[in-house]
């Protein structure tokens, strides 16, 4: 997969994770999934956030981040929200490597853009939104913008506008 390949599908992730990230609002752990979209869409725009700065926001070696809080969520129907900001993150977090140049991934991150995380992630997304086309429409509108920078104000008005032209069908 190529560079702009891993940006556009965290921007996909990114902008899916805008739409489902307030249901966890009701978790103790929100503020990492805040804190780490902040930092990924800052990567996004200006490329200035280090991977291993995305990375430790998914994941670090004590044990906070994103990656961890979906582990230890006891409240089951917050694990979909977090199954949807930890792959955005974790495809972040590739994204920048790549860009950066690493050759390695951390072994967190080597299946992120596996077919399973893929359906998993769909999955999760549509359980918290099941609106037919939604991710079709809005993987559609994100084309337009491929290889091209996009805001997270961007991303997200496409994001609302893919579901809004999904219900009304």
């Amino acid at each position: 997969m190529d560079q702009q390949e891993n940006v556009d599908k965290a921007v996909f992730y990114l902008g899916l994770a805008e739409l489902v990230h307030p249901r966890l609002a009701a978790s103790k752990d929100y503020s990492y999934a805040l804190k780490a979209l902040d930092a990924c869409w800052s990567w996004i725009e200006n490329k200035d956030v280090p991977a291993n700065t995305i990375y430790g926001l998914y994941f670090d070696d004590e044990g906070y981040g994103v990656g961890a809080s979906m582990s230890v969520e006891h409240d089951r129907r917050l694990w979909h929200g977090w199954c949807c900001v930890t792959t955005a993150v974790a495809m972040t977090a590739t994204a920048a490597y790549y860009y950066e140049g690493e050759v390695f991934l951390p072994a967190d991150l080597e299946g992120v853009d596996m077919p399973e995380t893929a359906d998993q992630t769909s999955a999760s997304f549509s359980t918290l939104v099941p609106v037919e086309n939604l991710m079709e429409n809005f993987n559609q509108a994100l084309g337009t913008y491929s290889g091209r920078p996009i805001t997270r104000s961007q991303a997200r008005d496409l994001a609302f506008t893919a579901l809004r032209d999904a219900v009304l069908g």
